[in-house]
């Protein structure tokens, strides 16, 4: 296993360690989690070589330029029969700190990514550790990009992207963000099994009631409005025929 050093964060519920350099702290968390690691261990990298976005892309961190970590939770029989919520739990608590926090308009572009001045400022992969047949640890991957040169020059982008400082005009600690957000996610957790999480998730929805393109992997890119998230996670919208469409997996681009 990768060595990480304890990281004193002192937010309740959560065990922060930090190493400068590894492949995937979504991987090492894994890892930890099939061992019997308990709920709230937090892994963060200097720089990732490994880490993943969503449908099997490739994304490496830069030193000083970004904040990567990952978060192990266990579900309860609750959250287990609505998985798909802790996609959202890790960019909505990014979305309402950094509102809250650097008064900064943050939104939620579904499924999984935060927008600034509508250009991508972070990405959440969440994936799922499984016993016979049974959900018994989620780990919640999150990458921010703090300051320029979080995005390699020449990168081939589904949608544009930027950072805090960009966006904000504000240099922002990563200690100082990664402790809010792992505040919020616990505050959010509370709402995760309840509508009012679905709510807030609509609040902040980027492109609602606009049209935007949306691609899907069955049938390309496609014109749609977008009208909401349901409880299951997936998106509602109308294609410019009037038609209505459900979306369980698609990503928006420019």
């Amino acid at each position: 296993m990768t060595a990480y050093e304890p990281l004193g964060l002192g937010v309740p519920g959560y065990r922060a360690w930090y190493c400068p350099e590894t492949g995937s702290t979504n991987d090492d968390a894994l890892e930890r989690a099939e061992v019997g690691e308990t709920e709230g261990l937090v892994l963060v990298a200097g720089v990732q070589s490994r880490g993943r976005g969503r449908q099997g892309r490739t994304w490496h961190s830069q030193q000083g330029s970004s904040l990567a970590f990952s978060v192990l939770f266990r579900p309860t029989p609750a959250e287990a029969s609505c998985l798909a919520r802790f996609t959202a739990l890790g960019a909505l608590a990014l979305v309402e700190v950094l509102r809250e926090n650097y008064h900064a308009d943050a939104l939620l572009k579904w499924p999984n990514d935060v927008l600034l001045g509508g250009k991508k400022v972070s990405g959440v992969l969440p994936e799922v550790s499984w016993q016979n047949g049974q959900p018994v640890g989620v780990v919640l991957g999150m990458g921010v990009n703090l300051r320029p040169g979080t995005t390699p020059p020449g990168l081939a982008m589904l949608y544009p992207a930027s950072d805090l400082q960009a966006e904000t005009g504000q240099e922002i600690p990563a200690r100082e963000l990664l402790a809010l957000i792992l505040a919020k996610m616990n505050a959010l957790r509370g709402l995760l099994t309840h509508e009012d999480f679905i709510s807030l998730w609509n609040s902040r929805l980027a492109f609602r009631d606009q049209f935007a393109t949306l691609n899907s992997p069955e049938d390309g890119p496609a014109r749609v409005r977008v009208v909401a998230v349901n409880g299951d996670g997936s998106l509602s919208v109308v294609d410019e025929t009037g038609a209505a469409r459900l979306f369980y997996s698609a990503e928006f681009s420019s």
